[in-house]
């Protein structure tokens, strides 16, 4: 006889209250398995969050000592006096030209129109955006911009988290400054130049 079979007479001279006794433990049996496999996967998914969380604490810290130390080292420095620029300076090229230096890839530039403060000094700043770059080379981007000689450059402020899908990349955003003299366009007088042209002649 079958195993199937067998079962088949066994349940046959069962009462039917043995029946439902049965019923109700099989069915006990099947909701504790069910709610073990869950528990499980929840327990297992709680572990891989609490890793992540733990990850990110942690670079949050470096960021935290990084900066703490970026500031104490900028102000045991000598503050450098930055004049204006005595030419426009294009702002997209210098920035792209120290983004290439540090091996950044910057995901976009934007102009940020500011209220101009006198009128013999131009100021202009645009926003850049970086997306997954490491602590290292952040770092060493924003001190090649404040340390820039060749142009007058500060960083105004400065938005910096950590990239979801890999937790030892950074996403930045900075707003870079600059500021240069106004250029004076020089107006001829026609009457003063026709009275030299008649001098002449």
């Amino acid at each position: 006889m079958s195993l199937k079979n067998q079962i088949a007479t066994q349940l046959e001279h069962l009462s039917d209250r043995e029946k439902k006794m049965l019923f109700f433990m099989t069915f006990f049996l099947f909701l504790s398995i069910f709610y073990a496999i869950y528990h499980f996967s929840i327990k297992k998914k709680i572990d891989l969050m609490n890793k992540k969380i733990d990850s990110y604490e942690k670079t949050f810290s470096k960021i935290e000592v990084s900066g703490e130390e970026y500031l104490r080292n900028k102000k045991m420095q000598k503050p450098k006096t930055k004049k204006p620029a005595e030419m426009e300076v294009q702002l997209y090229s210098v920035i792209g030209t120290l983004a290439t230096k540090n091996g950044v890839d910057i995901k976009s530039i934007n102009d940020k129109p500011i209220p101009q403060k006198t009128a013999d000094i131009i100021e202009k700043q645009v926003e850049v955006s970086i997306n997954k770059i490491m602590l290292d080379k952040l770092a060493a981007f924003f001190a090649d911009i404040e340390n820039e000689e060749s142009v007058p450059l500060y960083i105004k402020n400065m938005n910096v988290s950590v990239e979801y899908s890999n937790d030892t990349l950074l996403n930045a955003k900075i707003l870079v400054g600059t500021f240069y003299k106004k250029q004076v366009e020089t107006v001829v007088d026609d009457k003063k130049s026709s009275i030299v042209k008649e001098e002449k002649k």
